[in-house]
C-alpha cells in the first residue's frame, strides 16, 4: 500500500481530469437548451423520462456539484454538473450502469 502522502496527489490529479472531462462535455450539452435548466427541473425531467434518480453526489475542485443518476435496473445513467446560483447541465449520459460493492477504497493498481 503507497503512503498517503503519495495517494493524495493521484487523488487530486484524478479530481482535475474528471472535472476536466465534465467541463469538456459541458458546453456539448448547455449548446442543446434541453440539457440545462434549473437543477429541480433536470431531475425531474431525467425521472419522468428515464425513471433516473440520483445514486452518488459530490463536489468538484472547482466548486461545482456533480450528481450520478441511474436508472434502478441501470439500463441508463446520467451525469449531473450544477454550478452554485446557475443553471445545471446533463453533463454526459449513457447506458449499461453497474455500481460497485461498497467496501475499502482502493487504487485500481492496488491488491
Amino acid at each position: 500500500m503507497e503512503p498517503k502522502s503519495k495517494i493524495r496527489p493521484r487523488l487530486v490529479a484524478f479530481s482535475l481530469a474528471f472535472s476536466g472531462l465534465i467541463a469538456a462535455g459541458a458546453p456539448e450539452a448547455a449548446a442543446a437548451p434541453d440539457h440545462c435548466a434549473d437543477r429541480e427541473e433536470v431531475l425531474r425531467r431525467l425521472s419522468e423520462k428515464y425513471a433516473e434518480a440520483p445514486v452518488a453526489r459530490g463536489l468538484s475542485l472547482d466548486g461545482r456539484m456533480v450528481e450520478v443518476l441511474t436508472s434502478a435496473d441501470g439500463t441508463s445513467w446520467s451525469i449531473v454538473v450544477s454550478s452554485p446560483g446557475k443553471e445545471s447541465c446533463i453533463a454526459l449520459a449513457g447506458e449499461g450502469w453497474r455500481g460497485l460493492a461498497k467496501g475499502k477504497a482502493r487504487l485500481v493498481n492496488s491488491p
